[in-house]
């Protein structure tokens, strides 16, 4: 489920943000940052929501085994 969920995020940022990005990059600077700050507060509250999932199936649903917790790639995708 932890690879689902990196690999959902990483594809919606390539394929969904990057987009918009470079499309608000051709119109001007000021959309640029309006995009970047609508693009970053949407990041956020997904992140925070999964955060919250993926805690609660932590502690009572997920067995304890050594894979990578979400919470460590949490923002770092929105910068690659």
């Amino acid at each position: 489920m932890y690879e689902l969920y990196t690999h959902s995020i990483l594809d919606y940022l390539l394929n969904i943000v990057v987009k918009e990005l470079n499309r608000a990059r051709g119109e001007y600077d000021v959309a640029l940052l309006r995009e970047w700050k609508l693009r970053w507060a949407n990041q956020k509250l997904v992140v925070q929501g999964l955060a919250k999932l993926f805690m609660y199936l932590d502690r009572f649903y997920t067995p304890v085994r050594s894979h990578t917790r979400h919470t460590s790639s949490r923002s770092t995708f929105f910068f690659l």
